[in-house]
């Protein structure tokens, strides 16, 4: 039995990964460890980054929506208890 928290991908298998759309110093970033640096979704500002963010995951999903089902979406937001 081989133990899944060890076992090394082969190249047949799904790789399952989450990428991330961060805003930095007025600039939009997708940060996907598959690939060989962040992607430049060009600017943005504290009010619209989301929004660009959305964009592009709505696109991202569009462009593969007829042959995958396996899309996740999580967020990291503040304490909404705090906030009150």
């Amino acid at each position: 039995m081989v133990d899944e928290e060890t076992r090394t991908a082969k190249e047949d298998d799904d790789v399952f990964h989450f990428i991330s759309f961060v805003p930095f110093k007025g600039q939009l970033y997708e940060l996907d460890g598959l690939q060989s640096g962040p992607i430049h979704y060009g600017e943005c500002t504290a009010d619209n980054w989301v929004a660009k963010a959305r964009d592009a995951i709505q696109a991202r999903i569009q462009k593969y929506a007829a042959s995958e089902i396996k899309f996740n979406l999580l967020a990291i937001v503040g304490d909404k208890l705090q906030q009150m």
